[in-house]
C-alpha cells in the first residue's frame, strides 16, 4: 500500500495505529501511522514495511524527523518530512520503545523490557511472545542508553525498574526534566514514578 502522508506542517498530529490482525498474536500486525491536521481532520496514512508488532514511541526530533519504534522486533525508524522511511540499524539491538533528545545532541533510548521471565498469571493471559535480545537469554535490562546520532553507544545507565504487573516491563515511558539532567520514567502498569540523575549516574528517590 502506498503512503498518503502529506508534508509535515506545524500542528499536525501523528498516531501509531498498528493493524492488529493476527489471531495468533495480539501484538502483531501491519505497522501504520495516521496523520491528522491541527483541526483533527485526517490528512494521510503510512504503512510500515520494517515492523511486525505494535508501533509506538512517536516523537519529533529538533530537525523535524519523526521517530518510531517496534520494540518486539528491535526496530528504530526515522520518518522524514517528505515521507521517506529510514531504518536506523546502527543503534544497539535492544528493545527500545522511545527516545528523548538531549541538549548536546545525544539520544536517550528507553529499553522497554527487563529480565527473562513473565509472571505465570500474566503469561497465561498473553497472546504474544516477548523475544530475547540477540545473543542473550533475557528480554533486556530495562536500562537507558545514551547514543550519538551515528549509533555509537556513549553510556548505559543502570536504571531501576518496577516490572509492571507482568514483572518484565522496563523503562516504558520517560521524559527529561526541565534541567535536562534528570530522567523521569515509569514501568507501564507499575505504581512507581522514578527518577535518575544522568549527570552523577545514580538513582534518585521516586517522585511517588
Amino acid at each position: 500500500m502506498s503512503s498518503t502522508l502529506q508534508p509535515f506542517v506545524s500542528g499536525d498530529l501523528f498516531v501509531a495505529a498498528t493493524l492488529l490482525d493476527n489471531p495468533q498474536d495480539d501484538h502483531a500486525g501491519r505497522g501504520r501511522i495516521l496523520q491528522f491536521g491541527a483541526d483533527l481532520k485526517p490528512k494521510g496514512e503510512m504503512f510500515l514495511s520494517d515492523t511486525t508488532h505494535l508501533v509506538g514511541g512517536l516523537k519529533f526530533d529538533p530537525q523535524g524527523v519523526l521517530w518510531a519504534f517496534d520494540s518486539q522486533e528491535f526496530v528504530v525508524l526515522n520518518i522524514h518530512r517528505d515521507g521517506r522511511v529510514q531504518r536506523r540499524k546502527e543503534f544497539p539491538a535492544r528493545a527500545f520503545s522511545h527516545v528523548n533528545f538531549a541538549a548536546d545532541g545525544t539520544l536517550l533510548f528507553g529499553e522497554h523490557v527487563v529480565g527473562d521471565s513473565i509472571r505465570p498469571e500474566v503469561q497465561a493471559r498473553m497472546h504474544t511472545r516477548i523475544p530475547f535480545m540477540p545473543g542473550a537469554e533475557r528480554f533486556g535490562d530495562g536500562h537507558v542508553f545514551r547514543c550519538a546520532n551515528d549509533g555509537r553507544l556513549i553510556k548505559e545507565y543502570g536504571t531501576a525498574t518496577h516490572g509492571g504487573m507482568g514483572g518484565f516491563l522496563g523503562v516504558t515511558m520517560s521524559a527529561l526534566a526541565p534541567d535536562g539532567n534528570t530522567l523521569i520514567y515509569c514501568s507501564e502498569t507499575g505504581p512507581r514514578l522514578m527518577r535518575y540523575d544522568l549527570v552523577n549516574d545514580r538513582q534518585l528517590p521516586d517522585l511517588q
